[in-house]
């Protein structure tokens, strides 16, 4: 009921670090909803007969757990905050390419550089948020998370954007999640909201993220 929503919300209120988490989760994932949506018609514009949808959404996959990869080898130079503002600006710029060109081979290397980039942001987003967010409060803080991650999904789909415009939206709202990021790792610098969890205990929390499926719905 409201009673359990109380103490979440309120440490929300007194967190800016949370609340910047909520941000740059939700603009991250709802660029990534948006381009769900998106990517199967600007493919099929760029090319004159249908496109092969399931072998395109293997290579995607396979980009994807390339990303994971790449994580589990950067995270002990890089901290997965660092990696994630990497991720947010250069997710900006791979789904910034279309814009310039919709030639099929541009499509195809912005939509799998995204892909990479989902595959690193999922693990360093869940260590992130294991960092930031109270255990006690976690699972509802992550739900209320959800709320402005369907406004924006919603908001772009239902305004019947054109596929350019949608990309353009995705490219700002990167580019906005990585400036917020910014501010959440100086906060994490100066010991804001650190989590007590052990190094290795926050890298096996993220672990579960992993087998979740990125493309459920929001």
């Amino acid at each position: 009921g409201c009673a359990n929503l109380d103490a979440p919300l309120k440490q929300m209120r007194q967190s800016p670090s949370i609340l910047m988490i909520g941000l740059v989760v939700s603009l991250f994932e709802g660029s990534m909803y948006i381009f769900v949506f998106n990517w199967t018609p600007a493919l099929s514009a760029s090319m004159s007969t249908t496109p092969p949808f399931g072998f395109i959404f293997a290579t995607f996959m396979v980009a994807c757990m390339g990303g994971s990869s790449y994580f589990s080898t950067a995270v002990g130079a890089t901290p997965p905050e660092k990696l994630l503002r990497n991720v947010f600006f250069f997710s900006s710029f791979a789904l910034a390419l279309p814009l310039l060109s919709n030639a099929t081979s541009t499509l195809l290397v912005s939509f799998l550089l995204f892909e990479a980039a989902v595959g690193v942001y999922w693990p360093s987003i869940g260590t992130v948020k294991s960092q930031v967010v109270p255990e006690a409060s976690r699972a509802t803080i992550y739900n209320l998370f959800r709320v402005p991650l369907n406004a924006i999904v919603l908001g772009v789909l239902l305004n019947d954007m054109s596929v350019n415009t949608a990309f353009m939206a995705t490219a700002v709202m990167l580019l906005i999640a990585g400036v917020a990021q910014i501010s959440l790792i100086k906060r994490m610098a100066a010991g804001a909201q650190h989590s007590p969890i052990a190094r290795d205990e926050r890298l096996r929390c993220c672990s579960c993220d992993l087998g979740g499926d990125p493309y459920a719905p929001p």
